[in-house]
């Protein structure tokens, strides 16, 4: 049969909740987890696969998702380790790379606070970054700050939309790409995120002029 992993959450650094009770999976099925944290907190969490009810360390799967929820302007998280991430187009989301294989995540201030509740709502969409992880890497961790109240910390083992995180011809955010087609024609620049549910992309350029061009339109430069 399919081989069960629980996916096991540790602090590998000081960590206070707020309210401990409300650490939990949630949402439909419990694709959503919670984890409480005090006020001005900074928590270094690791994430490690185990085989289900055990303490034995699981051979990690191929590839896999994890999805972090930014709920409001309060918070902001830094993750490592990756291959890739994405976010949905439009997202509310900010983020800033700290590290060849790693990205810090914030919200704009004028944020309102949403609480996430399912891992695809379309509040949710918006306030979303899905990872990517493959399977080099056995374990990751990743940082949390929260300043004020309600900054609980939320993620899922799920992508945050359909198809959005779907890689398409090796592009992923980050890469070098050049527009082969239509009016931006020969302009290269910087993929931000990755391929929409519609097949679109947005490309940064060095001018810092963003671009929404379709897949068609778009070429992998060589690295």
């Amino acid at each position: 049969g399919d081989l069960k992993l629980d996916l096991v959450v540790s602090a590998s650094s000081s960590y206070r909740p707020a309210n401990a009770k409300l650490n939990a999976q949630i949402g439909p099925k419990g694709q959503l987890s919670r984890i409480s944290l005090g006020h001005h907190a900074e928590v270094n969490f690791s994430f490690a696969f185990l085989l289900s009810g055990t303490f034995d360390i699981a051979q990690q799967p191929q590839s896999f998702f994890f999805t972090v929820f930014i709920p409001s302007a309060h918070q902001e998280v830094e993750v490592s380790g990756f291959s890739a991430f994405c976010f949905e187009v439009g997202t509310k989301l900010r983020h800033r790379y700290t590290g060849k294989k790693a990205v810090l995540l914030s919200a704009a201030e004028t944020m309102v606070m949403h609480l996430p509740m399912q891992p695809r709502g379309l509040h949710e969409r918006m306030q979303a970054a899905t990872f990517m992880f493959d399977s080099e890497q056995k374990n990751f961790t990743l940082t949390v700050r929260t300043r004020g109240s309600n900054g609980d910390f939320f993620f899922s083992g799920a992508d945050s939309a359909d198809e959005v995180c779907e890689d398409k011809s090796g592009i992923t955010t980050g890469k070098e790409v050049e527009i082969i087609r239509g009016k931006h024609l020969g302009v290269r620049g910087t993929a931000e995120g990755f391929f929409d549910a519609h097949g679109f992309l947005r490309v940064l350029t060095p001018s810092r002029e963003v671009f929404k061009v379709h897949s068609k339109d778009v070429l992998l430069m060589d690295e």
